[in-house]
């Protein structure tokens, strides 16, 4: 960095997160509990895409939520649009963690006195304190360098947030289908991906690791995804001996978060469902391309990232694609028995 910034003279803060990356922002939890013990006296408002205040519901590291719409995220005149709006909210202090030209040029127009990134997208001038960004560590453990701080494993594990309620009505909702937690394992798979042609695995193979999971650890497997993966989720349900509940396209944000807690496993690709599951403490098994998964991975006792191929190579859709079909089913099926065989 390149000086130091007074932290006891900063009473409001301002924190970035990618907008349209819900993926992003439960990967910056870690970041906003570190801060919250970092600017002890400070409030902390965190700027991001308008599903944020949902998602990020109970955090008690973020005091104001500014929420963008997709109108508000694009143009010249969106971005001086917002830039007004915050200069009259009078932030000592903008931590830029989606590494964006916008957003550093936005903290500038807006007076934020002091602005914290990566010195990325040619921004570097419109930092106060710029750091390098290193493509070679994971997400967290970078935002975290932010504010000078090393990351051991319990210190960058993600966080969310549910009430009593939400559990209660997760379990009511599995067992007005047949499933009651704790009888027999209960895996969630989520199939779909915003870019299937480069994320989604494959619907005949999630299909055959579902019927494996039934088969073999006698599991009940319920399908997830949102209102665009439908589609996967229905493949899967059709390829698939066995039977399966689908909650594809039912449930809000909110519902699938208490689904996925009351689960004994996540099985899916890289996206931000798959960091919704590891911030709920849910094991996961996930499926990456090589680059992704240095960076957005997770590799320990409760989660398995698989991935094959060289991740110098991140840019190149038909490389992505080789590395994605190069993961087989028996390794998904091995990491799932790694997870279960510690468990017992």
């Amino acid at each position: 960095m390149s000086k130091e910034y007074d932290k006891s003279k900063i009473q409001k803060a301002l924190v970035v997160t990618k907008a349209g990356y819900m993926g992003d922002t439960i990967v910056a939890t870690p970041f906003l509990r570190a801060l919250n013990g970092y600017l002890t006296d400070s409030k902390v408002a965190m700027l991001s895409g308008e599903m944020i205040p949902i998602l990020l519901q109970g955090c008690p590291y973020v005091s104001e939520y500014i929420a963008l719409a997709k109108s508000e995220v694009k143009g010249l005149g969106a971005s001086l649009n917002l830039a007004s709006k915050l200069k009259s909210s009078h932030f000592d202090i903008a931590y830029l963690l989606d590494r964006s030209f916008r957003s550093a040029l936005i903290a500038k127009f807006a007076g934020i006195p002091v602005r914290v990134g990566f010195d990325t997208e040619h921004r570097g001038a419109l930092l106060t304190h710029r750091l390098p960004y290193n493509w070679d560590i994971p997400e967290r453990e970078s935002l975290l360098s932010i504010l000078g701080l090393n990351s051991p494993g319990d210190m960058n594990t993600p966080e969310l947030w549910l009430s009593n309620s939400e559990k209660e009505e997760a379990i009511r909702r599995l067992n007005s289908v047949g499933i009651s937690p704790g009888k027999r394992p209960i895996v969630a798979i989520h199939s779909g991906a915003h870019d299937p042609e480069i994320r989604e695995w494959g619907a005949y193979k999630y299909a055959r690791v579902g019927d494996w999971l039934i088969e073999n650890l006698k599991a009940r497997v319920i399908l997830m995804g949102s209102q665009e993966e439908i589609n996967s989720a229905k493949s899967v349900e059709i390829m698939m001996r066995k039977p399966c509940v689908s909650f594809a396209g039912k449930t809000h944000l909110r519902q699938a978060l208490g689904l996925i807690a009351a689960c004994d496993l996540w099985i899916g690709n890289d996206g931000g469902m798959l960091h919704a599951a590891v911030a709920l403490g849910t094991p996961t098994v996930g499926i990456f391309t090589p680059a992704k998964a240095k960076r957005w991975g997770y590799d320990t006792s409760k989660h398995k990232t698989l991935t094959h191929g060289d991740p110098a190579k991140r840019g190149v859709p038909a490389d992505m694609r080789i590395a994605l079909d190069a993961v087989t089913i028996q390794e998904v099926e091995d990491a799932v028995s790694q997870i279960f065989c510690q468990r017992t």
